[in-house]
C-alpha cells in the first residue's frame, strides 16, 4: 500500500461513517495534516460544514506546517483558522469542526478544556495513544474514541514510510558527573524506598504507584509525605539532568557529524545552553549549522527553518522545539542527545527525518549514558524500533547496511 492509498483509505471510511468524534493515530510523516484537511475539504465540498478550527500545541504548526499544507492543497478559500492549544480554549464562536493536533497534548485539566469548544464534528490527530497515564487514555477513549490507527512498525513493513535504522550509542560519564549521578541516584532509591515503606503500610496509599504517591505528596505542602515526595522528584530530576548535560554527548555529537559531512543532521536536546554551545562549536570548525529554540524571536526562528534547506546549512540543533510538526525532506539523520522515555517522542523524532526523498536511508542515533537510568529510558523509546546498541562509533556505518 502507499501513503496516498492509505490516505484516501481513511477519508473514505470517515466521509462514509461521519464520526461526530473521533481520533486518527498515524505515525509522524504518514501525513496526518494532508489526510485531515483532506476530510475538511470533502466535508465543505458536500456542504456538512461552513468552518473549521484547527487547534495545534507548538507556533511552529500554527505559523508554518499547516499553513503550508493548506496552500499546497490549494484551500485558501476555505474558512479555516488555525490557533494554539492556550488560547483556542478561549474561542466564545461555535466551529463546524475542529481538528486538534497532536491531541494527546490537549488532554491534561488545563489543555483539555479544547475538548469542550462547541462544535459539531471533532477529530483528533496523534501518533499514539498517551503513555504512562491511564487518565488521558480514558479521557481519549470517552471523548475522542480511536476512529482509524496503523503504527510505525506497520507502515514500515508495508512500505508506507522509508524504513529507517536506530543506533543507540553508549556514550561515558566523567568521574564528577558520576560522582554527582550516583549521589542523585542514591538519593532517590532512598525516598523511592522510604514511599514503599509508607505505601505498604498505609490502606489509602496501597493502590498507588511510588511515583504517583511522590508526584502527590510533593504538589501538596501540607501532605504528611511532603518532604519525602519532593526528594523522590528533586533526585529524580538532578539524576535526568546529569546524564542530559554529559560532556560526552557534546563530543560524541561533533565527532559523528564530522565523520558524516554529506548528512543532512538535526539533533534534539532538552537543554538551550546544549544547543548554543553545540552550534558555535560547530561552526568554529567549518560546519555550518543552525539553531532553533524557543527563546529566540519569531523572525530568527522563522528565517532558520527557510535557511536549513540550502545545501550549504548540514546541521540544525533544536532544544524540543522541533519535536514535532516540522518537514524537511532533506533531512536524513538525527543525533537525540537528550529526551524523554516515552515512545510517542521517539515517534515524533524518527519523523523529522523520515519524509520522503528517493534513495534516503534515514538514521537516527540516541547518545546514552552507559550504566545510568537512560539506558531504561532510550529502550523503552526505542523497543518497537529494532534498534542496534553499540558503545563504539566505529561500529557505525551510515555508507552501507
Amino acid at each position: 500500500m502507499t501513503k496516498s492509498e492509505l490516505q484516501e483509505k481513511i477519508i473514505t471510511k470517515y466521509m462514509t461513517e461521519l464520526p461526530s468524534r473521533g481520533t486518527i493515530i498515524l505515525p509522524t510523516g504518514v501525513g496526518k495534516t494532508r489526510v485531515a484537511l483532506q476530510i475538511v475539504e470533502n466535508l465543505f465540498a458536500k456542504k456538512l460544514i461552513k468552518s473549521c478550527l484547527v487547534v495545534t500545541p507548538t507556533t511552529v504548526l500554527k505559523d508554518d506546517s499547516w499553513p503550508a499544507e493548506i496552500k499546497l492543497l490549494n484551500l485558501q478559500e476555505l474558512n479555516i483558522t488555525i490557533e494554539c492549544k492556550q488560547t483556542a480554549y478561549k474561542f466564545k464562536d461555535k466551529y463546524d469542526i475542529v481538528v486538534i493536533d497532536e491531541v494527546h497534548s490537549a488532554l491534561s485539566s488545563v489543555h483539555g478544556k479544547v475538548l469542550n469548544i462547541p462544535c459539531t464534528y471533532m477529530l483528533g490527530l496523534t501518533a499514539t495513544l498517551p503513555e504512562h497515564d491511564e487518565d488521558h487514555l480514558e479521557i481519549l477513549k470517552k471523548r475522542l474514541p480511536v476512529f482509524f490507527s496503523i503504527s510505525l512498525k506497520e507502515c514500515v513493513e508495508q512500505g508506507i514510510v522509508p524504513s529507517f535504522k536506530v543506533f543507540n550509542l553508549k556514550v561515558k560519564l566523567n568521574k564528577k558527573e558520576r560522582a554527582k549521578y550516583s549521589i542523585y541516584d542514591k538519593m532517590f532509591n532512598q525516598a523511592t524506598a522510604e514511599l514503599q515503606t509508607y505505601k505498604n503500610k498505609i490502606p489509602e496509599y496501597n493502590e498507588l504507584s511510588v511515583f504517583d504517591l511522590a508526584q502527590k505528596a510533593s504538589s501538596i505542602k501540607t501532605h504528611p509525605l511532603h518532604k519525602i515526595g519532593k526528594s523522590y522528584w528533586s533526585a529524580m530530576s538532578m539524576r535526568k539532568w546529569e546524564c542530559y548535560r554529559a560532556e560526552s554527548k557534546l563530543e560524541t555529537t561533533i565527532e559523528i557529524i564530522k565523520k558524516y559531512p554529506d548528512k543532512k543532521w538535526i539533533v534534539f536536546s532538552k537543554e538551550i545552553k546544549f544547543v548554543e554551545e553545540l552550534t558555535q562549536k560547530l561552526l568554529d570548525i567549518k560546519i555550518n549549522a543552525l539553531k532553533y529554540h524557543s527563546q529566540m524571536k519569531d523572525i530568527d526562528r522563522k528565517l532558520v527553518l527557510e535557511l536549513i534547506s540550502k545545501p550549504k546549512y548540514k546541521v540544525l540543533v533544536s532544544a524540543e522545539a522541533l519535536n514535532v510538526g516540522y518537514n524537511l525532506p532533506d533531512l536524513d539523520a538525527a543525533i537525540c542527545a537528550s529526551g524523554v522515555s516515552t515512545e510517542l517522542v521517539g515517534i515524533q523524532m524518527v519523523g523529522r527525518i523520515n519524509r520522503y526523498k528517493k534513495g534516503k536511508i534515514p538514521v537516527m542515533i540516541n547518545l546514552v549514558c552507559d550504566n545510568t537510568q537512560e539506558m531504561n529510558w532510550v529502550s523503552k523509546r526505542t523497543e518497537n524500533m529494532s534498534p542496534i546498541w553499540t558503545d563504539n562509533l566505529n561500529k557505525i556505518n551510515l555508507t552501507k547496511w
